[in-house]
């Protein structure tokens, strides 16, 4: 897009997500800091493995899981 914007369907937790990432570049040196619901950002670490990211350039924090309460 040539506002630097790119829009995406809603879908299932974490899809847009992670298709978003994968259509990225991911050099060497590129960290990843994911925040938010913990389903989505499984997806995304199992994603980013998959693309052979080593664990220490990702860095999570969940703020809130389906059916659950108190994180």
């Amino acid at each position: 897009p040539q506002d630097g914007l790119q829009w995406v369907q809603r879908r299932e937790r974490g899809e847009a997500l992670v298709e978003f990432v994968t259509r990225r570049p991911i050099d060497e040196d590129t960290g990843f800091y994911i925040a938010g619901h913990a389903q989505s950002i499984k997806a995304l670490k199992r994603t980013l493995k998959g693309l052979k990211v080593p664990p220490q350039r990702i860095m999570t924090e969940v703020y809130w899981s389906t059916g659950n309460v108190g994180l």
